[in-house]
């Protein structure tokens, strides 16, 4: 099945479907795999398959992946034969498993971009590992300062800046609930500046509110997780970015946003921005390779 898989995403880039039928047979193979993944134990609770059932998903996944990103025609087929449904089925399925439930969201992302991702979001937001794998997968939409094979800028179109209040929130919900991951605190830092470099603060509704939602996490996740360096670091990338001067851009009311500038200071102060990052550092210096950290 690894051999499938690497073959297909190999081969996918230089043909479209019904062109190559062998490559076809490949795709629907791995597609078969995802929709009928082999259970991971019989009645009497022993292993009944050659690979386990994590495995296979692991063998499909990535490659269906990749065929997707691979051209607009093998995304199209691959929605066409229900490649959304299948994989969309396992999500609840895999509730607990980080590694498989990012390979899962990964995929869906491929096929159906970010809409996919708000809604799988909205319906898991309790669940941990789901709430992991979205934050990856919005990054890896959002974020273009990264390179590799699991970027999916290629379905950036499919969000625009209309729905960046929306998210904002979510992500905000989603790192309340899970106050005490600092993982997900990590990544939903990364996620809150990925989206504030695609607006303009004064531009949203009710900005002064959306500024203190997005604060109050950030900074909760701070100080809560000092000792985490992934935390630490995706925390004050959102504040450099929130404190950055922008370049005008068309649009934008630059009266608007100097008052925000303004009332971005006013709201650090207020919120003791100064201490938590104090205390951080305080911490850090502890650490023998301090110089690194810092």
């Amino acid at each position: 099945l690894d051999a499938v898989g690497v073959a297909s995403s190999s081969l996918s880039p230089h043909a479209d479907p019904a062109q190559v039928p062998a490559l076809d047979q490949a795709v629907q193979r791995l597609l078969e795999q995802l929709k009928n993944p082999p259970a991971e134990a019989d009645e009497n609770g022993d292993y009944c398959a050659q690979a386990s059932r994590s495995e296979v998903l692991e063998a499909v996944l990535e490659p269906l992946g990749k065929i997707a990103l691979a051209k607009d025609s093998w995304r199209d087929a691959l929605l066409c034969l229900g490649a959304k449904e299948a994989a969309s089925a396992r999500i609840p399925e895999l509730c607990g498993d980080r590694r498989l439930e990012k390979y899962c969201v990964w995929f869906l992302a491929s096929l159906a971009g970010m809409p996919f991702v708000v809604q799988e979001l909205q319906k898991y937001v309790n669940q941990c590992s789901v709430v992991d794998a979205s934050f990856c997968a919005i990054i890896d939409i959002l974020d273009d300062d990264i390179e590799g094979e699991w970027v999916l800028g290629s379905v950036a179109n499919s969000f625009t800046e209309a729905d960046i209040p929306g998210l904002l929130g979510l992500v905000v919900q989603a790192m309340k609930i899970h106050s005490q991951d600092p993982t997900i605190q990590s990544r939903g830092c990364h996620c809150l500046a990925l989206l504030l470099r695609r607006t303009c603060l004064a531009s949203l509704p009710e900005p002064e509110a959306c500024l203190g939602a997005m604060l109050s996490v950030v900074l909760a996740a701070l100080d809560s997780h000092d000792q985490h360096l992934a935390a630490m670091r995706d925390g004050c990338y959102f504040l450099r970015l929130l404190l950055e001067p922008r370049a005008a851009r068309p649009g934008m009311d630059v009266a608007a946003e100097a008052r925000m500038q303004h009332l971005i200071a006013d709201q650090l102060r207020r919120e003791g921005t100064v201490a938590v990052l104090d205390r951080a550092l305080r911490g850090f210096l502890a650490y023998d390779d301090s110089h690194r950290m810092t």
